[in-house]
């Protein structure tokens, strides 16, 4: 595409040049017009390009992400947040990508999106034990690259001070989510 917008608009830019020796000035501007839109191609192939270079962020890091945000914002229950196309922008991915994350905080009970109307928050409930180490872990998981370790049932229980049966359900509720996976050894990382 970028080679065709090239020979394009040096055509053009040629026609541009006759013209104006030849004083048509309807040719002129036909042959301006071509050669302003082969520029815009080529422009827009090169923005396209470094874009697909760029990594983007997937929808579960993106719901991970939005999880973390909204628990720091305190915001009441019934608040409408951005559009799908706002959030997209903002964390420079995709509407479709952006619309799953929402749906996991939607089947957690975060959020509810209506059709038509908008996404509005639910509540974000960090009073159960459960709740607010999932709240401290994401935290803390948030600028660790994928692999890295992640701590034992046994260590959450000491560093919270909660049952073995609260440490699996943080557990199980991580690996559900797909923020951590199970290793061979038995250890669990980010994935």
């Amino acid at each position: 595409m970028r080679i065709l917008g090239t020979i394009a608009g040096v055509v053009n830019l040629t026609c541009m040049f006759l013209a104006a020796i030849e004083g048509d000035m309807q040719t002129f501007l036909i042959a301006w017009a071509g050669a302003s839109f082969s520029g815009y191609a080529i422009l827009h192939t090169l923005e396209e390009r470094q874009h697909m270079g760029e990594t983007r962020i997937g929808f579960r890091a993106l719901a991970m992400t939005l999880r973390y945000d909204l628990q720091q914002q305190h915001l009441p229950p019934g608040t409408r947040l951005p559009s799908l196309g706002d959030y997209a922008r903002k964390y420079g991915t995709t509407r479709t990508t952006v619309a799953r994350a929402l749906r996991i905080l939607e089947e957690d009970g975060i959020v509810v999106m209506l059709r038509g109307r908008g996404t509005y928050t639910v509540g974000v409930r960090d009073d159960r034990p459960k709740d607010r180490i999932a709240w401290e872990l994401l935290d803390a998981m948030k600028d660790k690259p994928s692999g890295s370790p992640f701590p034992s049932s046994a260590e959450i229980m000491l560093r919270y001070n909660v049952s073995h049966p609260t440490a699996r359900k943080v557990h199980k509720e991580f690996i559900d989510k797909g923020y951590i996976r199970r290793t061979r050894e038995g250890g669990y990382v980010t994935s």
